[in-house]
């Protein structure tokens, strides 16, 4: 009896341990970036120091000094997820592929808006000439003169 107790153990004990023999480590997916590729998308927000902002073209040559200027979030907006409009509210979106752990190659896309603040008084340096047929042709030539800027001037 007590032979076959102790055949029953050692048996028992074979078995339980070829089990744990078996047992691999699972190697987690987020162990290695290597070949992998990736995609990310989202809105943004930004904010904007004075800046001089230079125009040139047939019949003008001027600039503005110290514009003040805000981003133009669309908000929550079904254009974010629509693909045909996707890119008019201020977005980003970036894809890549990693080639080893540390480096990838991606390509990246950020759509940002930067819209001047009218009904502001600034600076404004250079000429404007324009026929006398179209709007704004009352504005000259000036030299660091101080005018209003509204949306209707531009």
């Amino acid at each position: 009896m007590k032979s076959n107790l102790h055949l029953i153990v050692l048996f028992l004990s074979i078995i339980n341990f070829s089990a744990f023999a078996q047992d691999t480590n699972a190697v987690k997916y987020t162990a290695s970036s290597k070949g992998k590729f990736f995609v990310s998308w989202g809105g943004n927000r930004d904010s904007f120091s004075k800046s001089d902002i230079h125009f040139e073209g047939d019949n003008y040559n001027f600039t503005i000094k110290d514009a003040t200027a805000r981003d133009k979030p669309k908000g929550w907006h079904l254009d974010y997820i629509n693909p045909t409009r996707m890119t008019i509210p201020q977005t980003n979106f970036k894809m890549g592929y990693f080639i080893s752990d540390k480096y990838s190659i991606s390509l990246g896309l950020d759509h940002m808006k930067y819209v001047m603040e009218n009904e502001k008084t600034r600076t404004l340096s250079g000429y404007i000439d324009l026929p006398t047929t179209e709007e704004g042709q009352n504005l000259t030539v000036y030299t660091t003169t101080r005018l209003p800027f509204y949306q209707k001037i531009f």
